[in-house]
């Protein structure tokens, strides 16, 4: 029993892909294929961004309108790699523009902003 608890305890606690992601693409990921990347790991640089990689650690840079870019659903930056090789298969960057807010606050923004009549004034 206590073998068990100590190989469920490496398990879960062991850097893994997140798999909870059912929104990666079949091209970029078999669902082990594609990782959140932590904060402060990609860098928009002039030409492009900067990667680190947390599966080898590698830094790599992928130049703005590069065909493994993709939008994520999240505002969180994925990595893609090719497990053997850390061939760059996918990179997620957030969608540009979108700004995610928390569902109690959308009616209030929504009033606001769209609820306005020609004789109310804003100043």
């Amino acid at each position: 029993m206590r073998k068990v608890a100590l190989a469920l305890a490496v398990i879960l606690t062991s850097p893994t892909p997140v798999l909870a992601h059912s929104w990666y693409a079949q091209e970029c990921c078999s669902g082990k294929d594609c990782q959140e990347l932590p904060d402060g790991s990609v860098t928009e640089e002039r030409y492009g961004y900067s990667v680190l990689s947390n599966q080898n650690y590698q830094t790599y840079f992928i130049p703005y309108g590069d065909k493994v870019i993709r939008y994520s659903k999240d505002i969180k930056y994925h990595l893609c790699q090719a497990r053997t090789t850390f061939v760059v298969l996918c990179f997620y960057v957030p969608t540009p523009g979108v700004y995610y807010e928390p569902k109690s606050i959308r009616p209030l923004i929504w009033r606001t902003r769209f609820h306005h009549h020609a004789s109310q004034s804003y100043f």
